[in-house]
């Protein structure tokens, strides 16, 4: 699944230079936002941990049948798919073309196409090494950081479209620490620490523009609330599972 996402990602990079923005219908041009905001590494961090390792764990105290109904209902509530249409959906209803066709300019330009492509490189499995690298290089001190750029890198890392995603599964999973909920967003700001390492000071401050204009925001809530609707259609079908079995 995770690679299907990818493969979204790699087609919007590639669609787009075939014509002109312009000629682009709201739903295209919606796509080619959420690929270049990282739509679907956004999507497997937000939901793919829940499906893999809270399943593996409720299977040591389920009946076959059960974790069978209960996988069922998280591949339903959870497929990364499923959940890219529904942002995509919501972004087209909540958002009109021409705001979309705005924004898709400015992330269209040169700067920012690389910046993309910097974190996509970043998000597969060999990039990640190095992202994990760097969280303990901070925690040891050893990274050496350019403050100007960090400090502008932490920004921008909180207009990620997942950065308060952890916050909205803790509130659906009280068991969360601000210890994870910590550690998760200093993995978001050496990410986009790493992807602006060759970028120059006047080309992070106009991602950081771009990053803070009011239709990115939008783009952004529009993810965490398909995000939060995927988890409470998942504690919802479940409930009823519960109820229905307490019945029987």
């Amino acid at each position: 699944m995770k690679e299907s996402l990818f493969l979204i990602l790699l087609l919007v990079f590639s669609g787009c230079a075939t014509k002109k923005l312009e000629e682009h219908s709201h739903q295209e041009v919606t796509h080619f936002i959420l690929g270049m905001a990282m739509t679907g590494p956004a999507i497997q961090n937000a939901i793919g941990s829940f499906e893999n390792d809270a399943l593996k764990e409720m299977s040591q105290n389920l009946t076959r049948e059960d974790f069978k109904t209960i996988s069922m209902i998280s591949s339903e509530s959870f497929h990364p798919l499923n959940a890219y249409k529904a942002i995509h959906t919501r972004s087209i209803q909540t958002i009109g073309k021409d705001d979309a066709m705005s924004l898709a300019r400015r992330l269209d330009g040169d700067v920012y196409r690389r910046f993309s492509e910097k974190l996509l490189e970043l998000y597969k499995e060999g990039g990640y090494k190095k992202v994990t690298q760097a969280m303990r290089d901070l925690d040891e001190e050893k990274m050496d950081l350019d403050m100007d750029k960090a400090y502008i890198a932490e920004k921008i890392s909180r207009t990620s479209l997942n950065f308060n995603v952890v916050r909205i599964l803790f509130s659906k999973m009280p068991q969360g620490s601000p210890a994870e909920e910590l550690l998760y967003r200093q993995s978001m700001f050496a990410l986009t620490y790493l992807a602006l390492e060759d970028f120059s000071e006047e080309e992070v401050e106009k991602i950081l523009e771009i990053r803070q204009n009011p239709i990115w925001l939008k783009y952004q809530q529009t993810f965490e609330r398909a995000i939060s609707d995927s988890y409470d259609q998942f504690f919802f079908k479940l409930q009823r599972y519960i109820e229905s079995k307490m019945a029987g």
